[in-house]
């Protein structure tokens, strides 16, 4: 019984991979900074005529299906954008995606633990496996940083956003290091916005624009409403604030707070917006802990972090006195005409960052 069941395995195999879809690269992501991180690369594979694929889902699914041309190239996980960082798939589910594609070689993001075991499925089978470390921080309480140092250690080779992020002491065993920078910035960097953008959104041209980041969970709440208590005791009526919620929820905690106040000021929620076309916008950028914190600095503008005093959070920017941490004992409003009034550093080359990180990129994964 057991030669015939292996007789029927040997059989079905050369089909099973004859299915398979081969491509020189298999993007695998799940969430918005990778994603965004990977969208210009793509554009150039595109450019380029360079066979690619994508298996995606929840956020990072949403945001890749809104451009045509990865509509024949991208195929879904099915997880929702809740999935939690630490799923594990089952050995059935890994088989049936890994004889889904035959990739020379797979490009992962390390937010989710499942990104893991998929690199380590598809190193078996020969791809060479790249993980990119999308964040400009290596460490911290955060989740996502637990969750990627197991993911990254499964990869052949890590890409890294910035030198800083390599001389880190978490990464100082490993070796195959690469510094690539971080191709989300070239969105940051590059265009403008329409002027009819602000008549759009009814924006007075005589008012400061200031644009809160949004982001979730229980940390991210509690740092909503000391951000909700700030604007209260300060003097903003000459500015307008937009709140844009984080791609993961629809804004309904951010609305639900703002009715249990009344603020003397232009204030709203705006979901569905571009991030990236609000901070273009804006006159200063406000947030919790998001990586939009270091990515408004490429457009440039200026930055704050808000957060209660007791959440453990750092990163290189605060750190060194680039930008300031706001808490319970600041004045919000003068924290941000100080702001306004000093230069924005220059992130890439305080950090080391390279620009033209999507050709880097292209470089270090198809030398390997």
């Amino acid at each position: 019984m057991i030669k015939i069941f292996r007789c029927l395995f040997l059989l079905f195999l050369p089909l099973q991979l004859f299915c398979a879809k081969p491509t020189e690269l298999l993007f695998i992501v799940q969430d918005a900074g990778e994603t965004n991180a990977f969208l210009p690369f793509m554009r150039l594979l595109d450019e380029k005529k360079i066979s690619f694929h994508v298996l995606a889902g929840g956020t990072g699914e949403e945001i890749l299906s809104k451009h045509s041309f990865l509509k024949e190239r991208l195929s879904s996980t099915n997880f929702e954008k809740s999935c939690p960082r630490d799923k594990k798939l089952s050995s059935q589910e890994i088989e049936q995606f890994v004889s889904m594609f035959s990739p020379k070689r797979i490009l992962a993001g390390v937010a989710f633990e499942f990104q893991g075991q998929l690199m380590e499925a598809f190193h078996k089978t020969g791809s060479k496996t790249f993980a990119y470390w999308d964040n400009f921080g290596d460490d911290g309480d955060n989740p996502y940083f637990s969750t990627a140092h197991i993911v990254e250690k499964k990869a052949d080779v890590v890409l890294l956003p910035s030198q800083i992020v390599k001389d880190a002491p978490t990464f100082k065993d490993r070796k195959e290091l690469f510094v690539v920078g971080q191709p989300s910035l070239s969105f940051w960097q590059k265009g403008c916005i329409p002027e009819d953008f602000r008549k759009k959104l009814s924006l007075s041209k005589e008012k400061k624009i200031i644009l809160y980041v949004g982001g979730y969970g229980q940390d991210y709440e509690e740092a909503f409403y000391l951000f909700l208590k700030l604007l209260s005791h300060g003097d903003l009526r000459a500015s307008t604030v937009l709140i844009v919620p984080h791609p993961k929820v629809d804004g309904s905690f951010e609305r639900n707070a703002l009715e249990d106040m009344s603020l003397p000021i232009d204030i709203r929620v705006l979901s569905g917006v571009s991030t990236v076309d609000m901070a273009k916008v804006c006159d200063i950028v406000l947030c919790h802990q998001s990586t939009v914190g270091m990515q408004a600095l490429a457009i440039p503008k200026p930055v704050l972090f808000i957060m209660p005093k007791e959440q453990n959070y750092q990163n290189f920017i605060i750190d060194k006195g680039w930008v300031k941490r706001i808490s319970e004992e600041d004045a919000l409003d003068e924290e941000i005409e100080k702001a306004l009034k000093s230069t924005a550093p220059n992130l890439f080359s305080l950090m080391g960052i390279p620009e033209n990180a999507e050709e880097r990129m292209f470089e270090v994964i198809f030398s390997k």
